[in-house]
């Protein structure tokens, strides 16, 4: 058995006692009901009229967080297929192509989002075919006076727990919009894979036979380096950075391959910098050819240095499927790794902090 398997640590995450009481913002119990707001967030989205969409000829998603990442995820899912330009904008204004031809989506969870909001009234300015998709605030009211399409998606969560009321929405929107054309069926696949996957996760399933907090156990103490294909897995290495940065309230870094065999593969050379960190690396067999050669260059590489790696590939069929399982696999790693450092997962008050003092600014 693996020594880390054996520590204090490892005794805490066998504890599910001592982790609900850190759980004050029960994150646990949200990440329970992951495969069932895939299954939610698909009934929405098939239900939702978007109307006319058939003059667009480029496709802008804005937003921040976990509805930016969504949009890179669906950047992902159709590449190849989308017969016009998608892009994601996590600005205040939108980019100066956008015109009347354009399709805009704003996304914000909170509906309170300053940057959406303003990329919003941006796009709208510039006579785009707009459509919102939030649970409330200001971007709900703003859309519904100016008569934009709006989805309304469930709230009272953490907006970073709500990636699928990004995903499959814009997925049926461009599927509506006649430009590229969206499978159903993976969605279900998704729901069941990520039921699949709760089990193996779970709080009160120990240690040693629960993957998701063996990687935490690895991570206490160290700099996390996620590593992935940027066609398809990008976006994913954003979400568990992102994930580990708000729910462990700890730094990690990532960056995608080919670019980084062009440039940060070779930082990987001085011990004093590098003996702390503990690279990830996330793959999936939609990855080119040559960047799974070059994966295996870069772990032989980071093994001789030496650095601990890992490399994870998520369940299922579809993209989408395996998506989503190696994002719940990061939501649960971030929140085990959380309790290691004695954290409620929950709550992001620096986030809060700049929020009021932007504000007070503004």
């Amino acid at each position: 058995m693996n020594d880390f398997l054996e520590t204090d640590a490892a005794r805490l995450l066998s504890d599910v006692g001592s982790m609900r009481r850190l759980d004050a913002g029960a994150m646990l119990a949200i990440l329970e009901e992951s495969s069932d707001r895939i299954r939610r967030a698909g009934e929405l989205a098939r239900n939702f009229d978007p109307g006319d969409l058939s003059a667009a000829q480029n496709v802008v998603i804005t937003g921040l967080g976990g509805s930016a990442i969504g949009g890179e995820a669906v950047q992902s899912l159709v590449a190849g297929r989308c017969r016009v330009p998608l892009s994601v904008n996590r600005e205040y204004r939108v980019p100066a192509f956008v015109g009347a031809q354009s399709l805009v989506v704003a996304c914000s969870y909170s509906g309170n989002t300053a940057e959406t909001l303003a990329a919003y009234r941006s796009a709208r300015a510039r006579r785009a075919r707009l459509i919102a998709i939030t649970s409330g605030g200001q971007l709900s009211e703003e859309a519904s006076r100016d008569g934009v399409p709006l989805l309304r998606i469930p709230g009272g969560s953490p907006p970073r727990t709500a990636i699928a009321y990004s995903v499959l929405p814009l997925l049926w929107i461009l599927d509506r919009a006649g430009l590229c054309a969206w499978n159903e069926e993976a969605a279900e696949e998704a729901a069941r894979v990520t039921a699949s996957e709760l089990n193996l996760y779970r709080p009160d399933r120990e240690p040693a036979a629960n993957p998701a907090k063996q990687i935490a156990l690895q991570l206490r103490g160290r700099l996390p380096v996620i590593y992935a294909a940027s066609d398809p897995l990008g976006a994913v290495a954003t979400r568990w950075k992102g994930q580990i940065s708000e729910n462990a309230k700890g730094l990690a870094w990532h960056h995608v391959l080919p670019e980084m065999t062009h440039n940060e593969i070779v930082g990987w050379e001085h011990p004093e910098l590098i003996r702390q960190t503990h690279v990830l690396c996330l793959r999936d067999p939609e990855e080119s050819p040559q960047v799974a050669a070059a994966f295996e260059f870069l772990v032989q590489r980071l093994r001789s240095v030496p650095v601990p790696v890992g490399e994870y590939r998520g369940k299922g069929d579809s993209l989408l499927a395996r998506l989503f399982s190696l994002i719940l696999l990061g939501d649960y790693v971030s929140v085990y790794l959380a309790f290691l450092y004695a954290e409620d997962p929950t709550p992001v008050v620096i986030i809060d902090r700049l929020k009021q003092a932007l504000k007070r600014g503004g």
